[in-house]
């Protein structure tokens, strides 16, 4: 039995975008759009001019060749508070039973900031597809969320949506929408691999059209979508299949290849940023040895004036990438490794103390003297083991914190 014989490509369709800069106030931007379907295809050829005529005023006015040919012209107006209102007017070429038409379409739309990351929206468009529709949006970079209803001549109906962030790379979005013929649930989960590529995938369950699963992969201003039509009736089986198949699939990727392949970057590109930095941090790291050296005497001298009033002792300090394997390392600075990114602080912070206190402000602590920045450009901590009323305290801070000895609770348990 050919498992594949179930399997067939109802269509294929590309888009491609290209958009660069005339002046400081003019662009232009081209857009293709190739579609095949069954035994038919097509495209479209649009040309987009954006100029910026004011702070507050810009137009975009387009024109398309192909299949459906348009021209339309945008304005935007930016209102006070963080609001502004767009206008759109569009005549279109239609082909309808062997006939070509011309359709004239027009729309207005109004964005308002009402309160701190909550906007709301007014649209009212004609034509074809003649509706209007309110809508309240919450975003606050963290949390996303979204509530509108849509009366139209063909349909009236409410949808909402939420998306929320798993994790600092990953989120999740709920959707659902409810109409006078149809409703629709789904979720979609998004994971950005780097800065400019992430992976997608979503479930998408509707009354009319069955279960779609899409595999989604953008990069840049690419983007590369699979959908895949797993019934053409909502069913059970059907949503089961395309939750957890895909969600193994998906989390087997993640764990098999996009975070060994992540971290390997990672590391290649830490490892590139210490060897252009291993001069740099050659020199500032004899710079604070001479300060040390300078130094121990008064040290000497504070110690014994400590010992005597039971006072504030610094036993050991570590600065850097406070790893495990890197504290081993990091013991007495004569032993040091040579890109080790931990260095040994114990010195310099006892000859900060003053009369059994020590304040740190929260600031980088590479500039203090006697230290240096073993690791630049990457996240750094302090730790402090140290006596005082004979009692021993550790704390541990990152770099930029503010650091004050001694506190009760620092004491070690």
């Amino acid at each position: 039995v050919n498992p594949f014989q179930y399997i067939h490509m109802s269509g294929m369709s590309i888009e491609q975008s290209v958009q660069t800069m005339l002046t400081g106030k003019d662009s232009v931007q081209l857009d293709g759009y190739l579609v095949s379907r069954g035994a038919r295809g097509g495209g479209t050829l649009a040309t987009t001019w954006k100029r910026q005529w004011r702070d507050d005023i810009s137009t975009e006015t387009a024109v398309g060749l192909g299949d459906g040919r348009f021209v339309s012209v945008k304005a935007q107006k930016n209102l006070e508070r963080g609001s502004f209102a767009v206008a759109d007017l569009q005549v279109r070429e239609v082909h309808v039973q062997h006939r070509t038409a011309l359709v004239l379409a027009a729309s207005a739309a109004i964005y308002r900031n009402i309160a701190p990351h909550v906007f709301g929206m007014l649209h009212w468009s004609v034509g074809m597809q003649s509706a209007l529709t309110s809508a309240l949006m919450y975003d606050d970079q963290h949390t996303a969320a979204r509530l509108e209803f849509k009366m139209g001549v063909e349909d009236t109906q409410l949808s909402a949506s939420w998306t929320y962030p798993v994790t600092d790379s990953t989120k999740v979005k709920l959707n659902a929408q409810a109409g006078l013929h149809a409703y629709q649930l789904g979720y979609a989960i998004k994971h950005q691999i780097t800065e400019n590529a992430s992976l997608g995938l979503s479930l998408a369950c509707h009354s009319t059209d069955g279960v779609v699963v899409k595999a989604k992969f953008e990069s840049l201003r690419q983007t590369y979508a699979v959908p895949i039509f797993l019934s053409d009736e909502l069913l059970t089986e059907a949503v089961i299949y395309g939750t957890i198949i895909p969600l193994v699939g998906y989390f087997a990727l993640q764990q098999l290849f996009v975070q060994p392949w992540q971290a390997a970057q990672e590391a290649q590109a830490k490892a590139e940023r210490r060897r252009r930095n291993r001069a740099l941090v050659a020199r500032r790291k004899q710079e604070a040895k001479a300060a040390v050296t300078l130094m121990k005497e008064t040290v000497e001298r504070k110690i014994a004036q400590e010992e005597e009033r039971h006072g504030l002792i610094i036993l050991q300090a570590w600065y850097g990438m406070l790893t495990a394997q890197a504290r081993t390392n990091a013991g007495d600075d004569d032993n040091e490794e040579e890109d080790s990114p931990v260095i040994d602080v114990t010195t310099p912070l006892q000859c900060m103390v003053q009369d059994s206190k020590l304040r740190l402000h929260g600031t980088a602590k590479a500039s203090l003297v006697g230290f240096y920045d073993p690791c630049i450009d990457e996240d750094k901590q302090l730790r402090v083991v140290y006596r005082f009323q004979d009692r021993l305290h550790e704390v541990t801070i990152d770099d930029g914190d503010e650091l004050r000895m001694p506190l009760r609770s620092h004491l070690r348990a």
